[in-house]
């Protein structure tokens, strides 16, 4: 049997419309301003949650010589301004979610009752991160992009020992995804893997590859998020605007009306057919 997660008082099962997760990421560009715009564009055009990363640049990155490494530093928000858009954001009296990356930051999500961790795909073996995440006791959300069968298979087990409430994201880390690489099918193996509802963390340019995600079973789903495409920053170009985002819920919920019900039995719609067409055996 598949176990609903709780985010707050929202209860999500199979039978749910799609929880809609807008990633902010970075794209606030270390503005309030702008993060203050984000937010509300995001919660009223068809986000349940909005998503922080949350971090201290010279804490998340052991590798002091990436080149991208100066993108971070300069849209970093100190913990400080970060408050000033959670507090903004818990105004639209909806759901907050943030991917911590160091202890800090952690302790930051914990002091702000964030109603939704996620982990990183590429923090799934940062061991340190992950034992100070067992003092979080709501949903975690684990991003599987990268990651082998039996890594998966590790986290999930760690936080299940935790009494977490777990959703795993199929997710492909390549940004954009081609939908060559999209890889529906592998929502598939994460079922065998978890009993609780999936997810999807979708880094292609379309719609089409959530909708087929909703129809193997994934009630959450994350898009990364933006007010204008051509902002700098390299998250802009590969996220979805406001009239974007509308549409993006829009067909997730046209997928779940046309999958219907498994039950097989007469429709409405197709009595008049059965009482004057149908023959007798």
């Amino acid at each position: 049997m598949i176990k609903a997660i709780n985010i707050g008082n929202l209860k999500i099962t199979l039978s749910s419309k799609p929880f809609i997760i807008a990633e902010l990421g970075i794209n606030h560009n270390g503005s309030v301003n702008l993060g203050k715009e984000l937010i509300q564009a995001a919660y009223e055009n068809g986000a349940d949650a909005i998503k922080f990363q949350t971090y201290v640049t010279d804490e998340r990155f052991e590798n002091k010589n990436l080149k991208f490494l100066h993108f971070f530093k300069d849209m970093e928000l100190s913990f400080d301004k970060e408050k000033i858009l959670w507090d903004y954001a818990k105004k639209f009296k909806k759901k907050i979610f943030s991917t911590p990356f160091d202890s800090q930051s952690v302790d930051f999500c914990l002091k702000n009752n964030v109603d939704a961790i996620k982990v990183a795909s590429f923090e799934t073996t940062n061991r340190k991160l992950l034992k100070k995440l067992l003092n979080f006791k709501k949903a975690i959300f684990i991003s599987t992009g990268q990651n082998k069968k039996n890594e998966i298979h590790r986290i999930y087990k760690f936080f299940k020992k935790n009494k977490n409430q777990i959703c795993l994201m199929h997710c492909i880390s390549s940004y954009p995804t081609l939908d060559g690489d999209a890889n529906i099918y592998r929502l598939n193996n994460l079922s065998k893997i978890s009993n609780y509802i999936l997810g999807y963390s979708d880094h292609t340019l379309g719609f089409k590859s959530a909708t087929l995600a909703f129809a193997l079973g994934a009630r959450f789903f994350e898009k990364h998020f933006t007010l204008n495409k051509n902002l700098k920053g390299p998250d802009h170009k590969m996220s979805i605007t406001p009239k974007e985002l509308k549409l993006f819920k829009k067909n997730l919920l046209i997928t779940k009306e046309m999958l219907g019900s498994s039950k097989i039995h007469l429709l409405d719609s197709e009595k008049f057919i059965y009482d004057n067409v149908r023959r007798e055996n």
